[in-house]
């Protein structure tokens, strides 16, 4: 499970810390990079770009950032269901260059018509 360690108002900040920690074999991702670097001004909004580390790595990530001069969180979020759902969905080829809204939007709608679809089967059978 990731857990988000820091949070920026630009992603440019954040790949350098991701760069870093990568360097020292800790898994990170980036929460809304796409959607900040094509829409900069959706950055207040949404809270940022969110990077999140594997929470086994946290307290080692943590150590990192606070040797580089990044203020850490006081309280770690920890994925919500749709940032799970979103993880998930992004494994598939097809939805990983597709703007997290896009993405979810579009998954979401393929669960609807597949639900009905099969109820639609089942109630005709």
């Amino acid at each position: 499970m990731f857990i988000t360690i820091y949070r920026a108002t630009y992603t440019s900040e954040l790949l350098i810390i991701k760069s870093r920690l990568e360097s020292e074999d800790i898994s990170c991702l980036i929460l809304d990079e796409n959607t900040l670097n094509s829409y900069p001004m959706y950055s207040h909004a949404i809270g940022g770009a969110r990077l999140q580390v594997e929470e086994k790595d946290f307290m080692k990530a943590k150590d990192i950032l606070l040797d580089l001069g990044y203020p850490i969180q006081e309280i770690q979020e920890k994925e919500n269901w749709l940032d799970r759902v979103n993880q998930l969905v992004f494994k598939i080829p097809f939805f990983q260059k597709m703007q997290i809204e896009k993405r979810l939007l579009l998954f979401f709608i393929l669960i609807i018509l597949i639900v009905f679809f099969l109820t639609y089967i089942l109630n005709h059978l």
